[in-house]
């Protein structure tokens, strides 16, 4: 008999998963800006601390890049 079996990876243990949330990030970006983030842009977000949640980070990047977005806009998306 074959047993089957529902598996919920919820932190990334079992199937890394960073590759599409950091494809969230810059089509988020790219949304508001017009413009395309690198994986080297978000890496250097997330090093300097404070950017764990992708939308806020999302949102400074499209700051930093001189397009001001509310947090609700950004999570919107």
């Amino acid at each position: 008999m074959v047993e089957r079996v529902l598996v919920f990876d919820m932190d990334g243990v079992l199937l890394d998963v960073t590759g599409s949330y950091r494809a969230t990030i810059v089509a988020t970006v790219e949304h508001f800006t017009g413009r395309r983030i690198d994986n080297d842009v978000i890496q250097s977000y997330k090093n300097r601390g404070g950017f764990n949640d992708d939308w806020v980070l999302s949102r400074q990047a499209c700051e930093d890049l001189g397009v001001t977005v509310t947090l609700d806009r950004v999570t919107e998306v």
